[in-house]
């Protein structure tokens, strides 16, 4: 059976009245830490990653709120929005193709397609456990309407 290691966290993003956003890092972990930093400032994304010891490398794989940490922080940065927005960041710990899949299935079911199409095959998707949890139990957790 594979396995694959990731990392989750949730975020709220609550509005305040100035039509500012205020981001809440509710589980108090260190991916949601990075993505609130990296909206705020490239200055403070780079200090927080430098205390997290997470390196450019490992940047490139944090995806927040089915987002690359670069789209969110575009959407986010400059934003007027008021509407409270819940966050996901997920990292593929062990760069895995079954950590992939797990990332797609808890982000999208067209991006659980579009992955698992990728794969073409090469991992059966009902042997991967996501977390210690199957594949369809992790994402549903994160995609109610998972249908994989």
């Amino acid at each position: 059976m594979f396995k694959s290691l990731l990392t989750a966290a949730v975020v709220t993003i609550v509005a305040t009245s100035a039509q500012a956003v205020e981001f809440v890092n509710q589980d108090g972990s260190p991916l949601s830490q990075l993505c609130i930093a990296a909206v705020e400032s490239n200055e403070q994304l780079i200090n927080k990653a430098k205390a997290l010891n997470i390196s450019r490398f490992e940047l490139d794989r944090i995806s927040c709120n089915d987002q690359s940490l670069n789209d969110f922080v575009k959407q986010y940065r400059a934003t007027d929005s008021n509407e409270t927005v819940n966050v996901i960041a997920f990292e593929n710990a062990n760069n895995s193709l079954e950590g992939q899949l797990c990332i797609a299935a808890a982000t999208s079911n067209q991006a659980f397609k579009a992955v698992r199409n990728r794969l073409d095959g090469r991992i059966d998707a009902d042997k991967v456990s996501c977390n210690g949890e199957s594949l369809v139990n992790f994402a549903k957790q994160f995609n109610g309407s998972f249908n994989g």
